[in-house]
């Protein structure tokens, strides 16, 4: 059985959430998020595929994705996963061996979502908690 198409949120991605506007670069971690790391917690994409999109149970890791996605399309997908399921095989594959299914983000403007994309597909490890 299938989960709903929302996740859960963590309770790590709703402290990361809480501490978003103070997360800007401070002086205890050295941290300093970038707007699509920001995003990445805000739209609680971490929850599912971790903060360093090593993934999880609920969500699979987010590397190497430039073998499979180009930014336009990636984008789509992240406004309507629901579109691909269907035309990948890959995504196909990992819809089953995830409990939960991605839930669709139409809020997200066009260029948030190609924000979002180009720092997904980016070479660059994450900035996100944790890193200097």
């Amino acid at each position: 059985m299938k989960l709903p198409l929302f996740p859960v949120p963590s309770l790590a991605a709703l402290l990361a959430i809480a501490c978003l506007p103070s997360c800007g670069g401070d002086g205890a971690s050295g941290a300093t998020l970038s707007p699509a790391n920001k995003l990445f917690i805000a739209e609680l994409c971490a929850s599912c595929h971790g903060f360093e999109r090593q993934g999880s149970w609920m969500g699979p890791p987010l590397a190497n994705l430039g073998q499979h996605w180009e930014r336009h399309n990636l984008a789509e997908f992240i406004r309507d996963p629901s579109k691909y399921t269907g035309k990948d095989e890959r995504i196909r594959k990992l819809s089953k061996q995830f409990r939960t299914q991605m839930a669709p983000n139409k809020r997200l403007s066009e260029a948030d979502r190609l924000i979002l994309a180009d720092w997904l597909l980016g070479d660059s490890p994450p900035d996100g908690p944790g890193t200097k």
